[in-house]
């Protein structure tokens, strides 16, 4: 499945895996704190700071403050990730229909992602 990603979303888009996902999870989510982020992938908060940070330089994502804790900040998408994660998620369909019309094995492990990902809860 890392090869596909890599061929469809990867590389045309400039993506890894889990920045596609948090881009995802902003678009679903608009206003989430670092920590929800964090914990709705399944990623150490520490090691977040770096990707977030990589999308923020790539003007894909914004912070602003959160009034009710002078500490923390909520992400969102700023009208560039919008249309990338738009476009990255026209490319993960067509990926996923390709393996799902073949009936190759990594069918199983998309449709789980991808199910999970647009899901209120988080993946498993």
């Amino acid at each position: 499945m890392q090869q596909r990603f890599s061929i469809a979303i990867g590389v045309p888009f400039r993506l890894r895996q889990v920045e596609f996902f948090a881009l995802s999870l902003l678009s679903a989510n608009p206003a989430v704190t670092h920590k929800q982020i964090s914990e709705a992938l399944a990623i150490a908060p520490s090691n977040m700071v770096g990707i977030m940070a990589g999308l923020e330089d790539r003007d894909l994502v914004t912070r602003r403050a959160n009034p009710a804790d002078g500490r923390s900040f909520f992400w969102g998408l700023t009208i560039s990730g919008q249309e990338l994660v738009d476009r990255a998620g026209a490319a993960v369909a067509r990926m996923e229909s390709g393996a799902l019309d073949k009936g190759e094995p990594e069918r199983h492990d998309i449709t789980r992602a991808l199910d999970g990902l647009w899901s209120s809860e988080p993946p498993l």
